[in-house]
Formats: structure tokens, C-alpha cells, sequence
């Protein structure tokens, strides 16, 4: 049966990988870290929403994924790990349909080509649709949050009166306009997202909550995330692990 985890990158015309090639099949610590760091590199361009380069590193990542033997499930993990990444850029009528997006990447082909059409496809259309409207005043605040994730203090309040030195009901109605979302939503998104991303490091729970702005209450953290993803972070990191 674990023959069977690397059907993906066998199209109609191929046959299925036997039990005794896994081991040349099997996925390298470099093909891992190549992987790992393409992915990065694509996750950084989305969330920049850099129309330019978004189309050449998520073909670079999925040009990596074809050169390798990857499981369904790490594919499609990432691949929805993908879409909820540029989901918090979207207004609520857009997550819904975000959501079945994610939904539909089970039931598409098993083929990476197929899964780069189609991630291409939904992806660009959210990077368009928010380099035409985010303006540039929102633009600065997402670029100061996001050097400021792990400060347990981050507010609207604070970038308001400490940053921008505006009135802070304006400032969070211009971010809500532009955004589909209340600042404080948004922090707590983003916050949530990194964490996401940290839990495939070795990091500790306590250490990841300190990293994306909780401080010294992982308990809280815990709740938070199981809120977003559905699981612990405890289930989270071994089910990132399989």
C-alpha cells in the first residue's frame, strides 16, 4: 500500500511504482530542504503580493515537486497551505470562495502539472484583484505588521498613533475598506498563518507562541490556533511530520 503514496506523479500512461523501487523513490534530505525553501520563497512573494514574480517562484516550486517523489497528502498540504496564505488577503465572500478551492484540490488529477494550472489559476486571480485595490497607506501597514508579528503589543491603536499618527477609527475603516477585514482579524490571521509554518520546525510550542506574539501564554496560543486549523499544535506538528 505505501507503494501508493507516490501515484502523483504517475499520469494515465504510467504505471504505479512497486513496493521494491520506494527506496530509490524516496524523497532525499536534499530534495526536502529544496522543497522547504522554494516553498518559503513562494509563500514570501504571495503574501508581497508581487504580481511580477508570483507566477516564477510557484513555478519553481512546482517544478521541484516534479523532479521529486512527494506523497499526495504532502502535496496537497502544501498546496492548501498555499491558498489559506493568500485567503486572509480576501474579503469574506472571497474566503468562501477560497474554501472551495481547498475543497476542490482532492478531487483534481493526480498530476503536478494539473495541480500547477490549477493553483496558478486561483492564486493569481487573489494577487490581481489586490494589487489593483490596496492602496499604498495600507500597503505600509501590512509591511509594519509584518515586522512586528512577535510583539505581544501590536494594535491598531498603537500603528495609528505611534507609526502613521492618524486617528485610529479612520485608519481601521481605510484597512477594513481595502482588506474585507478588521485590523485586529487580520493580526490574528497572520500571526496564526506563521505559526503554521514555524510548526514545521523543530521549535517548541511555548517557543512558537513567544515568536508569533503571544508572549508567555501558550495555553492561549493553543486555543487560538485550535480555533483556526482545527488541531493542537501538538496534532498539528505530527500530522506536518507524516
Amino acid at each position: 500500500m505505501e507503494a501508493f503514496s507516490y501515484r502523483f506523479y504517475m499520469n494515465s500512461k504510467s504505471r504505479v511504482i512497486l513496493y521494491h523501487e520506494l527506496t530509490s523513490a524516496a524523497v532525499t534530505k536534499f530534495d526536502q530542504q529544496q522543497v522547504i525553501w522554494e516553498y518559503e520563497n513562494m509563500i514570501e512573494v504571495v503574501r508581497a503580493m508581487d504580481i511580477n514574480n508570483v507566477k516564477r517562484a510557484m513555478h519553481k516550486f512546482f517544478h521541484v515537486l516534479s523532479t521529486s517523489k512527494f506523497s499526495d497528502r504532502f502535496i496537497l498540504m502544501k498546496c492548501k497551505s498555499l491558498l489559506w496564505s493568500v485567503s486572509f488577503r480576501s474579503s469574506h465572500d472571497e474566503k468562501e470562495e477560497l474554501l472551495t478551492t481547498i475543497n476542490g484540490i482532492d478531487a483534481i488529477e493526480r498530476d503536478v502539472m494539473k495541480v500547477e494550472e490549477y493553483m496558478m489559476e486561483h492564486v493569481m486571480k487573489v494577487v490581481r484583484e489586490n494589487s489593483l485595490t490596496k492602496n499604498h497607506l495600507v500597503r505600509e501597514i501590512i509591511a509594519y505588521t509584518e515586522q512586528h508579528l512577535q510583539d505581544q503589543s501590536l494594535s491598531l491603536l498603537r500603528v495609528a498613533k505611534e507609526v502613521f499618527f492618524m486617528n485610529p477609527d479612520y485608519l481601521g475603516k481605510v484597512f477594513k475598506r481595502e482588506m474585507g477585514m478588521n485590523y485586529t482579524n487580520y493580526l490574528m490571521e497572520r500571526r496564526m498563518e506563521m505559526a503554521m509554518e514555524y510548526m514545521n520546525t523543530d521549535r517548541k510550542v511555548f517557543e512558537v507562541a513567544e515568536e508569533v506574539g503571544f508572549g508567555n501564554n501558550p495555553r492561549y496560543f493553543s486555543q487560538i490556533f485550535k480555533r483556526y486549523t482545527g488541531s493542537t499544535p501538538t496534532e498539528y506538528k505530527k500530522e506536518e511530520r507524516v
